[in-house]
């Protein structure tokens, strides 16, 4: 044990104390951004190994995170079982250990998070059946005494857990996983991904202040699987993902104007890197943070591979991947990229970003095909 502390400890001193670069096209300078841990998740548990794809949001000053899955029993690349859970967890501030706040319906992972106040909003995911139509709201600060709770009506509130109150909302028109979600005011957006195995072009929409139905506004240029998304002033921005068809990573993105119904492509990262697998989050002042995702070339040659090979190139060693150490900013105000800074904490895919009132938590994901991390880190260094 203490050779793995002693790892660990090296390993978030190395984070600290990476060094910043920054484009020219940055405004700000460049800084170094200090992430420092939170506690591993049921450590000891099959949970405890490492999820990746969970939900995750900051309700009521306190970080929740729910489902996620991974490989327990047999490795990936032995053609393990991936295992998906329920559990809803919450850590409240200043907490040394997350506590197990009840089960979601249903195991799930994959899915979308928006947070809105005190309540958290999952739409949509994956469990071991195949990708969910399923739209739940979690309400940490809600939660009945055991007298009044009533057997579950998915017409309605339903009190499945010791400490979150979960309410079934209206399905999602189709059941849909790996999509892009994006939030302006109460617009909730939906987009991209994965149903039921096909590639998903469709783009929903969410009024949270009505009656929280969901419908198709719009159609994808063309299916992205795993894209990030921004909303800002009546645009949808949403950027790559891979695409199924092309069996290559995209290294650019759409911009639709909710007014006028019409697709702009635009570019992506300035370096020419992709956002998939990427974690992305919007922080209080508008901006979309994005950290990791795969690398574009290795990704794409793996998206082309023979069956028989995946199992060879599962194996590799954690570098050969070389996923993501990039933190990005996108601010939809002028439509810019802007590097922030480089750090092997973000080296991981399919993470959880989560804006809280201190900074953002990063939660999660995996370090390499099949292999999930159990460090989840924190960083308030965002002014």
């Amino acid at each position: 044990m203490s050779g793995l502390r002693h790892r660990t400890a090296a390993r978030l001193a190395s984070c600290a104390l990476a060094a910043l670069t920054a484009l020219t096209a940055c405004e700000a300078p460049p800084r170094t951004l200090a992430w420092e841990p939170l506690p591993a998740i049921a450590p000891g548990t099959p949970y405890g190994l490492g999820v990746s794809a969970l939900y995750a949001a900051e309700a009521g000053g306190a970080l929740v995170a729910a489902g996620g899955a991974n490989f327990p029993d047999i490795p990936a690349a032995d053609g393990g079982a991936k295992r998906f859970y329920d559990t809803i967890w919450l850590l409240a501030p200043g907490a040394d250990a997350w506590g197990a706040a009840g089960r979601l319906p249903s195991p799930a992972a994959y899915g979308a998070t928006y947070a809105l106040g005190d309540e958290v909003i999952l739409a949509g995911g994956a469990s071991a059946d195949g990708s969910l139509d399923a739209v739940w709201a979690l309400h940490p600060a809600k939660v009945r005494p055991q007298s009044e709770k009533q057997p579950e009506d998915r017409s309605g509130p339903t009190d499945r857990t010791d400490g979150v109150l979960v309410e079934l909302l209206p399905r999602l028109p189709r059941p849909v996983e790996q999509a892009a979600a994006a939030r302006e005011g109460a617009t909730l957006y939906l987009a991209g991904g994965l149903s039921d195995g096909t590639p998903s072009t469709a783009v929903y929409a969410c009024d949270a202040d009505g009656d929280r139905s969901w419908r198709q506004i719009a159609e994808l240029p063309e299916a992205m699987v795993q894209p990030v998304a921004a909303a800002h002033a009546g645009k949808l921005y949403v950027w790559g993902g891979f695409s199924p068809a092309e069996k290559r990573a995209l290294d650019y993105g759409y911009r639709y104007d909710t007014a006028s119904g019409r697709w702009e492509r635009i570019g992506g990262l300035p370096d020419g890197g992709t956002l998939t697998g990427a974690a992305a989050t919007a922080l209080p002042s508008g901006l979309l943070l994005a950290t990791g995702g795969v690398d574009r070339a290795i990704f794409t040659s793996a998206l082309r591979l023979a069956p028989d090979q995946v199992s060879d190139y599962q194996r590799q060693p954690i570098e050969a991947y070389r996923f993501r150490r990039t933190v990005w900013l996108f601010d939809p105000a002028t439509e810019r990229w802007c590097l922030l800074g480089e750090s092997p904490c973000t080296a991981r895919a399919g993470a959880a970003l989560v804006a809280t009132g201190r900074g953002v938590a990063l939660l999660g994901g995996e370090l390499k095909p099949g292999i999930r991390t159990a460090e989840n880190l924190r960083t308030s260094d965002l002014d």
